[in-house]
């Protein structure tokens, strides 16, 4: 389906008459025109129309697509589900098709997203690689305006940043999202930045880096119906009791892990019992140095 005709289907499926969609912006015959493919609309005259029909440029996106996620939130499942189940394979699959879409139209998506992969099968692999010369990488840190975009693939490839590159980008990320904070995509992206920040300085010993999130953390503002926020903000102020020995911390994070248990996660229940693990084994070779 073509923008044009899911505009006109919207239209007629919500009732809404054509001189309540264009107002002042357009004549109907210039509407006519439009929603038969025969000619195009002004940015400001499209975006009067959406606002109009009441209705996102993401929603429409969505419609066109037949109702399925575009190709960057298509590949950047495909790239989860590898990663969480350490498909290597699959993985390189993936590199090999972003390798080959980028030769095709280049497309910067997919070198991003070829880069991207290369860091996660590094971090699968054990391997080393030069991140300097990491295409994804070099483009956070020249990027001075951040939007939706650069906050997921900074998200999902901070894991394998040295920490003074995390020092570097994270402070920007961070000041961006304060833009974005009363749209809802950005506020969940939001609150995963900020877990997996400080999983990252954690996992780096970076601990009084992972500290100073954690409180930023803490004052992020939760609704009763983000329960999933609720325990991991909850288990992540268990981890800070326990990082500065207050004996409170153990209770809280036994809790929490019960409670992913309970709740079927299973993956988080794995995970947040191996960062524990991690932090008390660090700070059993701390006593002993």
């Amino acid at each position: 389906m073509e923008i044009y005709e899911a505009v006109a289907t919207l239209r007629k499926d919500k009732n809404i008459k054509i001189e309540e969609a264009i107002g002042n912006s357009m004549s109907r015959a210039s509407f006519n025109r439009y929603i038969n493919g025969k000619t195009d609309l002004y940015t400001s005259h499209f975006l009067e129309l959406l606002e109009k029909l009441h209705v996102s440029l993401e929603e429409i996106e969505f419609m066109c697509n037949g109702y399925t996620d575009n190709v960057e939130k298509q590949l950047m499942k495909e790239l989860k589900h590898a990663f969480e189940d350490q498909n290597i394979h699959e993985l390189n699959f993936i590199l090999q098709h972003c390798r080959n879409e980028y030769a095709l139209d280049k497309n910067v998506l997919y070198s991003h997203l070829a880069s991207l992969t290369e860091v996660l099968l590094a971090r699968l692999e054990h391997k080393n690689i030069d991140l300097k010369e990491n295409e994804l990488y070099k483009y956070l840190v020249k990027t001075e305006t951040w939007t939706r975009y650069e906050l997921v693939m900074f998200n999902n490839s901070m894991f394998y940043f040295d920490a003074e590159a995390l020092k570097q980008i994270l402070p920007k990320a961070i000041n961006k999202l304060a833009y974005y904070k009363e749209i809802n995509p950005y506020a969940n992206e939001g609150f995963r930045l900020l877990i997996n920040a400080i999983i990252a300085f954690i996992s780096k010993n970076e601990i009084h880096q992972a500290l100073i999130y954690i409180r930023i953390l803490e004052k992020h503002p939760l609704n009763e119906d983000q329960a999933y926020e609720a325990l991991l903000q909850k288990f992540l102020i268990g981890v800070k009791l326990i990082l500065i020995d207050d004996s409170k911390g153990d209770e809280v994070v036994k809790d929490c892990i019960q409670t992913m248990q309970f709740l079927n996660m299973e993956k988080m229940a794995i995970m947040s019992t191996g960062l524990i693990e991690h932090i008390l084994e660090n700070k059993q070779k701390n006593q002993l140095q």
